[in-house]
Parts: C-alpha cells; structure tokens; sequence
C-alpha cells in the first residue's frame, strides 16, 4: 500500500505557500513592510534608457556603488523622489547624476534617504499603472480578482471532502504534539475496537498528519529557499568607516593704546589697529583637536605672519617664533608681531618694484602639523587657518564672511578606516546576518528533512505491520467506527480492490468511509445513493516457523 499519496497534496500545499511568500517578500511595497518601490519616470533626465512614463521598480540594499542608478528624496526639492545615477562617493553622501543632464545634482543624500537600487525596468509600464489606478481601472481589478477567487473556491465546494477545513488553524497547532506522541505511542491490538470514551471524539491521526507534514514541509522549503538566498550571496563585505574629527582654534589679540581714542586704553580683538598709534601687538591662538578615542597627540607649531598683494601675488613671510613640538591639546601659543617691520617690508617692495598698491593683506597663520590616534586609526594633518587683516596705508582691519567667524577658525575632517562587518538580508522589515541565516537555514532544513524521513520510516513499518492502523493513519480523518451492520447484506453491495478506491468513492460522493470490526476482520463501507461499496481487510497469514 504506497504512503507517499495522500500527504503529497501538503507538501504541494506547503510549496505553494512557500512560494506566495516568497513574492510577497521579494515584491513588497516598501510602506508594507517590504523591500520594494514602484516608481514612474517624469522627466527626460535619464534618456536614453529610461523615458517618460516607464516603470522602474529599485529596491533597498545596504550599500550602493558608483555606476548604480538609484532612488532618492530630494529634500532640496521638498522631498520629491528622483531617479538619477551615482558617480562619485563623497564621505556619507552620494553625488548624483541625471545620464542625459550636463550638471551634477546639487543635493548629495545620505544612505538613509537613497529609497533603492534599481532593479527591474518595465518601458511604458508605468502609463498602465495609472490606468489601473483610475475608478474605471480599479472596478475592473477587483472584478477579476472577485471572478478568480469564487472559480477556485467553487470546486471545494462541491468536493466536500477536506475534512481539514472543519477545524480551527488553533486547534490544530495544538493538538499536533499530542498527536505526534500518540503515533509512536504502542498500539493497541488490529482486533480491539476503537470505540472513545463517551463525550471523547476519536484522535484524528490523518488529519495530524497531514499537519505534521504541511508543517514539515513548509519549514523544509523556506529552509531551502533561505539557503539558496543566503549562499548566493557574500557573507562578509568591507564597509569604509569615516571617522570624523575637527580642528578649532580662537584668534585674539591686544595692545596699548594712547588715552582717548579707543573706549579702554587698550586694542581688543576686533577692533582695527592703526601703526601710528602702536606697532606691537600680542598675539594669541588656543587650540584644540576634537575626536572621540583621542590618543598620542604629537605635533609642531610655528606662528607666522604673511604680508601680500592680491593683485601681484607678491608675499612675504615673517616667523613670529621658532618651530616648537607639542604633546597635547589644548594648546596655547602666543606670540609678538611688529606692524612697524611690516611696514618697512612693505616701503621695500615698492621701492625695489616701483609697485603701489592700495591695498595689502596680513595673515597670521598658526602652521600646526599634528598626528594622534583616533579609534586606533593614525590620523597625520595640518591645520593652517589664519586671521586675515586688510591694509590701506593706514589701518589694519579684520577681514572675513559673513557666515565664518574670522577669529574661530574650524576644520573638519575625516578618516576612512575599512571594517569588516557580516553581510544582511532584509525580510519583512527584520534584518538578518546572513553567516547566521546560513547555519539557521541548514539547521532547519536538515530538521525538516530528518523529520519527513523519520516519520515516512514509521509509517512504513506500520504498513508492514499492521494494516488496519496504517488505514487509521492514512484516512483517520475520513473513518467513523460503526458496530453490527446491516451493510454487508445490501443487495447493492459492490466490493473493491484497495482502501484508496474506496477512500476516493468517498471523496467523490461527499460521505465518510464506515469502519466496522469483526474480530480480527476490518470492514470498510462507503454508501452512496444507490450502491454501497465495501472494502475488506483480511488479515495476513503468519509466517511458518522451522520446527526443529
């Protein structure tokens, strides 16, 4: 007797589950817990490829290179979505570009706004979704999907047979480990009765059955599935890491003045200073390298002054000290500048050049190289800002932008330190790392498996053993137990060959199979309108044994 047939149905069944899911996951819109978005072209900004109109569906990733064509929220343009391509990485952000544009987009997203990567392009497909998304093209929709939901349930309908549909998804879950125990548990005798204590419904074994294996199956395939998925792609990948550190210095500066022309009796920082009224000015800079993890701060300055002709180009350099190391931050450096020596360098130019400016500029500028370690990652940069003064001839005045403050100077920075980190996979809005997808995915399929083969294994020594508690099994769920019939006097009684015509007698005429013990003898009945179909089970003869 084959035990393969009737539980080949849950495994189908299983599989196409499996498989419903599986698109569900894969083509998810992204607002329902997917990985998907469904975007239509509007524009001419990447023809030729792509054109008003088209269909392009992109999908999220972990990462994106330069070349891929991505999805992004432009927050520069109120959010709006735009499909452009990638050309250059800059840090964190993205520089984005339209193929058929001569300009780079002037927003750079982040990864947290790129929506995804292109991954399927439909020409025109895009003109049909918004038919369907028409009152007109929505009513028809729903027409079809209404036509081919009633044509499949129609047929189940009138077989009738499944008897899996009377009880509850709960009541099933629950009762499988009982049921599961009570099928390796030792049975009773092929020629007791199985009659249930009163108010007790008889263990539907069939039915546990084909839930045990539907169970087993599906755990099977989507093991299987994740196997594929996960083996198919890297288990690790290098992610550039940018450590972000920043440099900030404060300029400030003072010196005397005659009574009676400035509110003090001294030159603050921002305040202009005039030769004629003093020529030494103290100078002070502070210092200060900011990072998280900083450690083995090392480095040397040398404060300077730079006298120049923006229109000539004409400069020269005067150190106000020599070169000294530090080993900390932060640093103060102070120093002494002599405005009356600028100017004598400044008669000398023009003598030497027969040049007359109107105008010179003053750079103080620290000059700071410095090295550190910052998260483990040897950082080696300059920082040279200075504090720009402007020279008519008859003041030295601070010059700058609106936005900067010329006395606070700030450099920002980054170190690009290469990780190592496990590769994900995003399903149904969970991510997961995909060395440990792998292993879980194996575990299960191997349980899954093992359990199938354990499982068809007991059912076959059943078979072997015991044909009426094979039957029990197989068809437990299409077999009430009935005493002392009439239906083998029927004049209208037609016998068959095997337990699966009968078994399918009773599927075709919407009834159960009526099991009847006589002794030793199993009896199975199957009554339709006219005839009444009989099934009998004649046990086995034993093997001789040698008589020695």
């Amino acid at each position: 007797m084959t035990i393969y047939r009737r539980w080949s149905t849950s495994l189908a069944s299983a599989m196409w589950l499996v498989l419903t899911l599986a698109a569900w996951v894969i083509f998810a819109p992204i607002p329902m817990g997917g990985t998907t978005a469904y975007i239509i072209v509007n524009g001419i900004s990447m023809e030729p490829n792509f054109h008003l109109g088209d269909l392009v569906i992109v999908r999220q990733l972990s990462r994106y290179h330069v070349g891929d064509a991505v999805v992004y929220r432009n927050q520069g343009l109120g959010g709006k979505n735009v499909f452009h391509r990638i050309i250059e990485l800059n840090l964190d952000q993205y520089v984005l570009k339209g193929d058929n544009n001569s300009w780079v987009d002037t927003y750079q997203p982040t990864q947290e706004e790129i929506i995804g990567k292109l991954w399927i392009h439909i020409p025109r497909g895009g003109r049909i979704l918004e038919k369907v998304r028409t009152p007109l093209g929505m009513a028809l929709s729903a027409s079809v999907v209404g036509l081919l939901l009633v044509t499949s349930f129609l047929p189940e309908q009138k077989k009738g047979g499944n008897q899996m549909n009377r009880n509850s998804i709960w009541e099933w879950l629950r009762s499988i480990g009982g049921r599961i125990a009570s099928l390796f548990a030792k049975k009773p005798s092929t020629g007791s009765a199985r009659n249930p204590p009163p108010g007790r419904q008889p263990v539907d074994a069939g039915n546990s059955l084909d839930i045990l294996f539907f169970t087993l199956g599906t755990i099977a395939f989507v093991s299987f599935i994740l196997v594929i998925v996960s083996s198919s792609r890297p288990a690790f990948h290098t992610v550039i890491e940018n450590i972000r550190y920043q440099h900030l210095g404060v300029f400030s500066y003072s010196a005397s003045a005659p009574q009676g022309v400035y509110d003090a009796n001294s030159i603050k920082s921002g305040d202009p200073i005039f030769p004629n009224l003093t020529c030494k000015v103290d100078i002070s800079f502070n210092y200060m390298l900011i990072a998280g993890q900083l450690a083995n701060v090392e480095g040397t300055y040398q404060p300077t002054a730079t006298i120049s002709d923006p229109l000539s180009g004409w400069k020269r350099t005067l150190p106000l000290q020599e070169e000294t190391t530090f080993s900390e931050t932060p640093l103060t450096i102070n120093s002494k500048l002599d405005l009356c020596k600028i100017e004598s360098m400044i008669q000398s130019f023009e003598e030497n050049s027969s040049a007359s400016p109107g105008v010179y500029e003053l750079t103080i500028s620290p000059r700071i190289t410095v090295s550190a370690t910052i998260k483990g990652s040897k950082l080696e940069d300059k920082f040279d800002d200075g504090l720009t003064f402007r020279y008519d001839r008859t003041q030295f005045h601070i010059i700058g932008d609106t936005e900067n403050d010329p006395l606070n100077p700030i450099k920002s920075g980054s170190l690009g330190r290469e990780r190592v980190e496990a590769d994900t996979l995003s399903l149904l809005g969970l991510k997961m790392q995909i060395p440990t997808l792998r292993v879980a995915s194996a575990i299960g399929l191997a349980v899954s498996l093992t359990g199938m083969f354990l499982l068809w294994q007991k059912l076959r020594q059943l078979s072997q053993t015991s044909q009426a508690e094979f039957i029990r099994v197989k068809f437990g769920a299409m077999l009430v137990d009935v005493q002392k019939t009439k239906l083998g006097s029927s004049k209208s009684l037609i016998d068959v060959s095997s337990i699966e015509d009968l078994a399918k007698l009773a599927e075709r005429h919407n009834t159960m199979m009526l099991h009847e013990a006589q002794g030793s003898l199993h009896i199975y009945y199957v009554q339709a309108e006219i005839s009444t179909y009989r099934f009998v089970l004649v046990p086995e003869s034993p093997t001789p044994t040698d008589v020695v």
